[in-house]
C-alpha cells in the first residue's frame, strides 16, 4: 500500500508541474502578443491611449503614464525615447524580470510560491523610489 501511496504522490507532482507549464505558455502567448502588437503599431493611435483614470481626474501622471509608449520605444530600440517616456517603468523592467523568473523557478523546481523569500526591505524601497518619482515628474 506504502508504493501506491508514493505513485500517486508522483503523479499528482507531475499533475501540478503540468498546469504550471500550461499557465506560463499562455502567459507567454499573450506577453508575445502584447510586445508584437506594440512593436508593429503606433501606440499614439490606441483608442484607449489617454485614459489614464489619475491623469484625468486630477491632471497629475501616475507613476505608469507614458508606460506603454516607453515600452514601444524600446521595442523599437529606441532607448532614449523609452527614458524620456517614463524612466521608472524601463527601470522596472528587470526587477519585474528577475522575480518573474525566480517565482517560475521556484514552481518548476517543485516548490511553492509560499516559501519564496521576497526582500521586504527591496519592496519598500521600490514602492519610495515609485512615490519620489511620481511627485517629481509632477513637479
Amino acid at each position: 500500500m506504502q508504493s501506491l501511496k508514493g505513485y500517486k504522490d508522483i503523479k499528482l507532482k507531475n499533475l501540478n508541474l503540468v498546469r504550471v507549464l500550461e499557465f506560463f505558455l499562455v502567459f507567454l502567448f499573450f506577453t508575445m502578443f502584447i510586445i508584437a502588437v506594440l512593436y508593429v503599431t503606433n501606440t499614439m493611435t490606441f483608442p484607449w491611449y489617454d485614459t489614464c483614470n489619475i491623469r484625468s481626474s486630477t491632471g497629475l501622471l501616475c507613476p505608469t503614464c507614458g508606460g506603454t509608449t516607453a515600452t514601444a520605444a524600446l521595442l523599437n530600440g529606441d532607448l532614449l525615447q523609452a527614458l524620456k517616456s517614463n524612466f521608472f517603468v524601463i527601470l522596472s523592467y528587470p526587477v519585474l524580470m528577475y522575480y518573474g523568473f525566480k517565482s517560475t523557478y521556484y514552481v518548476l523546481s517543485g516548490d511553492t510560491l509560499a516559501n519564496l523569500r521576497i526582500n521586504t526591505k527591496f519592496i519598500f524601497f521600490w514602492i519610495a523610489l515609485m512615490v519620489i518619482f511620481t511627485v517629481f515628474r509632477n513637479i
